[in-house]
């Protein structure tokens, strides 16, 4: 394997040491058309108590006695104790690597020069740093990265022959780009392009292809014009025996239309004749039709009179028989309320007696209860002794009026019953005068 191809030099991914953290960004800048700076390694404290500026943009590790301590955050340390350190900066960038092969051999033990490119970084996190760091590094990274490249394009170009090679460029970029992503991401790094920048053949080989190509150009050229020829006499053929088809198509088309004339002219022909039969076919039975309608008229008034005279016999029945089912309806409604009256003056009076003796008892326990709180326990009501001795003065009265109040909407409900509304009309008014005096004159007492 040369170390050039075209002038492009085999990438080497290096460590670099620096004195102080803020140094890291110059020396990734600053290295090399073939080294790669990953990791710079800042020097050691140098006093007991330091002032450390620890740049950003970078996965920043630190140590405490030498022992990692993870990602150290950015700024300015003031008073840092030389136990703790900054132990390595790495790259968050980017990296184009680049690796040319030459005299790669073919399946068919051709050699042929390949130029790959890969561009790959190191992250996201600050574990995949600690990760490339402390388990992998570097140099042995190169390495690594730099034996699997060419084992891979070894491998892949052996399995075809040389004018196969330019064809699989994107299939071996993809399936490359697979490989070394599984092989180096638990180490922290993240493979994001894989591409084939360029493949040559040896010098008389690739004559040898461009003259053969130039060859079947050629040959294709040829063909082309053949074909071309072959395309013009067929198109001149088809027209010729268009022109002969579209010939042969107006001659038939003449006679055939010839041929339709002579069916029209005999079928107009026919059609008269057949009309002429047709109009002294009609004329007979025109004559027949009429004594027919004769026939028909008076059959057709004879079924009208027998229709109207069922249709009037139809509407006398109907008539009737509404008349007999209102008059049924108006038997039964007389027979039912007569019944009912007859019902309730036959059964009513032990009814009414019942009702009468537990209006009593109700009215009875209402007076009780009217008499017995306003005379014992008058605070219920109120706490003045002039209301209470008012209560007390007008208890007999509603005890008197509770009394008979239950036995009024006793007998109030069984004149409802009984449909006699008319006595309860006359006695309401009378009731209201009545109840009227007795309050003013009541009133008139108590003042």
């Amino acid at each position: 394997m040369a170390s050039t191809f075209d002038g492009v030099e085999h990438s080497r991914c290096v460590q670099t040491r620096i004195s102080s953290p803020t140094d890291a960004a110059a020396a990734f800048m600053s290295a090399g058309s073939r080294d790669i700076t990953l990791v710079t390694v800042p020097s050691g404290a140098m006093l007991c108590c330091q002032f450390v500026s620890i740049p950003s943009g970078f996965f920043v590790l630190g140590q405490r006695w030498h022992k990692n301590i993870g990602a150290v955050d950015p700024g300015f340390k003031m008073c840092w104790p030389f136990y703790y350190r900054v132990s390595h900066v790495v790259t968050r960038a980017t990296i184009t690597y680049s690796a040319p092969s030459r005299q790669v051999p073919c399946a068919d033990n051709v050699m042929v020069d390949i130029n790959l490119s890969l561009t790959f970084s190191i992250g996201p996190s600050f574990e995949d740093a600690e990760a490339f760091v402390y388990t992998l590094g570097c140099t042995r990274f190169d390495e690594f990265l730099a034996a699997e490249v060419e084992e891979g394009i070894r491998g892949l170009v052996y399995s075809v022959t040389h004018d196969r090679v330019n064809d699989l460029r994107e299939e071996f970029a993809q399936s490359m780009l697979a490989s070394l992503s599984g092989k180096f991401r638990p180490f922290g790094v993240q493979i994001k392009n894989v591409k084939v920048t360029e493949t040559r053949l040896p010098r008389n080989l690739a004559k040898s292809l461009e003259d053969t190509t130039t060859g079947r150009t050629r040959i294709s050229e040829v063909a082309k014009r053949h074909e071309n020829t072959i395309r013009v006499l067929q198109d001149e053929a088809s027209q010729e025996l268009e022109q002969v088809v579209r010939t042969n198509a107006r001659k038939k088309q003449d006679l055939l239309a010839q041929c339709t004339r002579y069916e029209i002219e005999h079928k107009e022909i026919i059609d008269e004749m057949v009309g002429q039969a047709r109009v002294q076919e009609m004329e007979a039975k025109s004559k027949m039709d009429v004594l027919k309608q004769a026939q028909g008229n008076l059959e057709v008034a004879t079924a009208e009179g027998q229709k109207e005279a069922e249709e009037i016999v139809r509407k006398m029945q109907i008539a009737t028989q509404k008349r007999k089912v209102e008059i049924d309806m108006r038997v039964k409604t007389v027979t039912l309320e007569s019944e009912g009256v007859v019902a309730l003056g036959a059964s009513g009076r032990s009814l009414v007696k019942a009702m009468a003796g537990v209006a009593l008892i109700l009215g009875g326990l209402d007076a009780v209860a009217a008499l017995a709180l306003p005379m014992c326990l008058p605070h219920l009501f109120t706490s003045s002794s002039a209301v209470a001795q008012a209560l007390f003065a007008t208890a007999p009265y509603m005890a008197v009026t509770l009394t008979v109040h239950s036995l009024a909407s006793m007998f109030e409900g069984v004149l409802f019953a009984t449909g006699d509304a008319k006595f309860l009309g006359c006695v309401y008014p009378i009731n209201c005068v009545l109840v009227t005096l007795a309050c003013a004159a009541d009133r008139k007492s108590v003042v």
